[in-house]
């Protein structure tokens, strides 16, 4: 982190637009269900993030620096900072609709594979664990087509 305190904030600003950025193209390519821009940009997304924490862990260690920068600069952080959360909630909210869906389909693949081992199983288990053989077998009603 630079120096001077102006500088920091101003490095700390980049970094939030930086971010910001990234997850609002994030947060499109789950809208649009585009699982490889989502992929893409996920090393991107960490890099960043990375250095947001680190942007931020060092304005807090040097909080007494930033006393006297000027409270319109402050001012601009903090509503930056804010800003920055209402996407990273819209973020969180597409991530958790994507994850239910995913969720979604797999039980859905899980089911049609049951459906569809039991259309072809030529036996089943019991609750008591043995085998049920699932063969049709003619029932008999005890009269003879002979007779």
């Amino acid at each position: 982190m630079s120096l001077s305190p102006e500088e920091a904030i101003q490095d700390m600003m980049g970094t939030i637009d930086t971010i910001r950025d990234v997850y609002a193209r994030e947060t499109e390519a789950l809208t649009a269900a585009n699982t490889r821009a989502f992929l893409d940009m996920q090393e991107e997304k960490l890099q960043a993030a990375r250095k947001y924490q680190i942007g931020i862990e060092a304005i807090l260690n040097r909080r007494g620096d930033f006393k006297n920068v000027n409270p319109v600069m402050k001012k601009r952080l903090a509503d930056m900072q804010a800003e920055f959360a209402a996407i990273t909630r819209k973020n969180m909210e597409a991530l958790d609709r994507m994850q239910r869906c995913v969720h979604r389909m797999g039980e859905t693949i899980s089911s049609a594979a049951r459906e569809t081992a039991a259309k072809n199983r030529t036996f089943s288990y019991g609750e008591n664990g043995k085998a049920h053989v699932n063969v049709r077998q003619a029932v008999s009603m005890g009269i003879s087509e002979t007779a």
